[in-house]
């Protein structure tokens, strides 16, 4: 099944210029980073990977891989990193016809601030104004710093950042609930997960090793013999 969000139904939700984001993010507690080598995760952290349970049949977050960008007493916020549009960046933010790649897509990351945007961005070392998420991945919502990397390298610019329109967000031990009652496996994020340019196999992959099965796609063959 593919995660590729319509592109007319994405326009209208975000008809004219997208914001980029201004809130602040949640501050979680000071936490080590999670091991991208460990896959069990047993507690929700920034850095951390919520991974769809295979039965979840919620239509915001069915078969979605989501990156915590934030998590702490006041709530957890998340990027959605399985699911591109067809709709160009370059379309929605003015002045980046020059800077940025025609072919870099905007990703849905959520249903929450349709119309902002935030930007994950792949470096092996540290950026200005940026929040680090994990090891070569950082978090960045500023016109000015995202026109700063552009201009400094623009031939990697298509493979080193993507861009989400919204995001997802839960309340205080809302998420906690629904890990409990099984709604999410948990895994640590790795920038090579992160930026995987097979965007609709993610939650393949990594569903296949936490629940240590196959899971049959939605295809006729698949089906053949029950």
């Amino acid at each position: 099944m593919s995660h590729r969000v319509n592109k007319r139904r994405l326009i209208i939700c975000a008809f004219g210029a997208l914001a980029f984001a201004v809130a602040g993010p949640i501050k979680s507690a000071p936490s080590s980073e999670p091991d991208p080598r460990n896959i069990f995760i047993r507690e929700p952290a920034r850095g951390v990977l919520l991974v769809a349970n295979s039965r979840l049949r919620d239509a915001n977050f069915s078969r979605s891989v989501v990156l915590l960008t934030d998590h702490g007493p006041d709530g957890s916020v998340g990027l959605i990193i399985n699911k591109q549009s067809s709709v160009a960046i370059t379309t929605i933010i003015p002045g980046l016809e020059a800077l940025e790649s025609p072919e870099t897509n905007l990703h849905f990351g959520g249903s929450l601030s349709i119309r902002s945007v935030r930007i994950l961005v792949r470096s092996p070392v540290e950026i200005d104004s940026s929040e680090r998420i994990i090891q070569g991945v950082y978090f960045i919502n500023s016109i000015e710093v995202l026109r700063g990397l552009l201009e400094k390298d623009k031939s990697i610019a298509s493979q080193t950042m993507k861009y989400f329109a919204g995001y997802a967000a839960w309340s205080p031990g809302q998420l906690d609930a629904e890990l409990a009652q099984g709604d999410w496996h948990m895994a640590a994020a790795s920038e090579t997960t992160v930026f995987s340019k097979d965007v609709d196999g993610i939650w393949m992959e990594l569903v296949e090793k936490l629940e240590g099965t196959w899971v049959l796609l939605d295809n006729p063959s698949s089906k053949r013999g029950n």
